[in-house]
């Protein structure tokens, strides 16, 4: 066996006197093997000292400097656009929207770069910077794809080139979170699959009371894939997911409330409301619980005051809005009740 003294190796993290007496007195209690001594400096550097990486004790400034600069640049980008995009040519405006998109794609990547820091464990820092770069870079390439459309439309922007940019914006998106997963690429996503649906089947598609109840059933549609999405663990960030999915649920079935026919949207509302509560029962996420009550205490005032005519008056309705978030507690504590009994 070869027992020639060898140098110490060079910790990879810089490291604190604490992280170092804590693996001294290890080595010394024979818990850990002295030729091992390094390597213990450097993973109690990591749990202790979070010295994730060469900065230290100062890893989260690289991604303050991150956002900050991120955040420079498109305050700079939109100031030009303001000023100078109606002198600009529709060449000049897709050019510069491209040039963006792929600056922001190319800085997300490289930003990406190494998903883990030493020890194994994910790098978040990268990736919520990386997810921020794609979003932004997703909503230029978004632009150019509208601003083409909306020449080979030959009109002023309407339907055809919003519809198309909230389609690839929904697309982008989507693959910028599969490559680093975060509640704004989510949030990018679903406003942009809302846009899509808002435009194409409100413009594009039909026309009258039918394009309304058509936008809320493709908007549920999309909270009903979403949701499933997040039960079956697909998106990262579960509670968000449920969040944003009850949220697609409200816009869904309280958009024919607000532009007609209101009688479908209070249908639309009592529907989703019970299957919240169903789905609360069996899954005991608190997103539904909270849909459900929230659906009900909305609904039931809302058709009364349009059945009466508004002849409740304010008092009226604050009664009823009382009585009914009343209601709407006892029945919101009796399925937490009846599914903590049945876990």
């Amino acid at each position: 066996m070869d027992t020639t003294a060898r140098p110490p190796r060079t910790p990879a993290v810089r490291t604190s006197a604490r992280s170092r007496a804590v693996v001294d007195a290890l080595v010394r209690a024979g818990l850990i093997d002295p030729a091992r001594r390094d390597a213990g400096v450097e993973v109690a550097a990591e749990v202790l000292d979070g010295a994730a990486t060469d900065a230290g004790g100062r890893h989260w400034l690289p991604e303050v400097a991150g956002y900050l600069g991120g955040a420079f640049v498109v305050a700079a980008a939109l100031l030009f656009f303001v000023d100078a995009w109606d002198d600009l040519g529709v060449g000049a405006r897709i050019g510069l929207l491209a040039v963006s998109a792929a600056a922001l794609a190319v800085a997300g990547a490289i930003v990406r770069g190494r998903s883990r820091i030493p020890g194994g464990r994910p790098d978040d820092v990268r990736r919520r910077l990386a997810a921020t770069l794609y979003a932004g870079a997703a909503a230029c390439l978004a632009g150019v794809v509208g601003l083409i459309v909306d020449e080979l439309d030959g009109q002023e922007w309407g339907s055809a080139p919003s519809a198309a940019f909230g389609l690839t914006l929904a697309v982008l998106a989507l693959l910028g979170y599969l490559a680093a997963p975060t509640v704004l690429g989510q949030l990018v996503t679903a406003y942009g699959a809302v846009q899509f649906l808002a435009i194409s089947t409100l413009d594009l598609l039909f026309g009258g009371d039918a394009s309304e109840l058509a936008f809320s059933a493709g908007v549920l549609v999309l909270a009903a894939l979403w949701l499933t999405l997040a039960e079956r663990r697909i998106w990262h960030e579960r509670l968000a997911a449920r969040l944003i999915g009850a949220v697609l649920v409200v816009i869904a079935v309280q958009w024919p409330v607000v532009v007609g026919p209101s009688e479908a949207g209070y249908a639309l509302s009592a529907i989703g409301a019970a299957v919240a509560f169903a789905v609360y029962v069996r899954v005991r996420a608190w997103p539904y619980l909270v849909l459900g009550v929230g659906l009900v205490t909305v609904v039931v005032p809302e058709a009364l005051l349009d059945w009466t005519d508004g002849t409740l008056g304010v008092a009226g309705v604050l009664l009823v809005g009382g009585l009914v978030l009343l209601g709407g507690s006892v029945v919101g504590l009796r399925v937490h009740r009846d599914a903590a009994a049945g876990a």
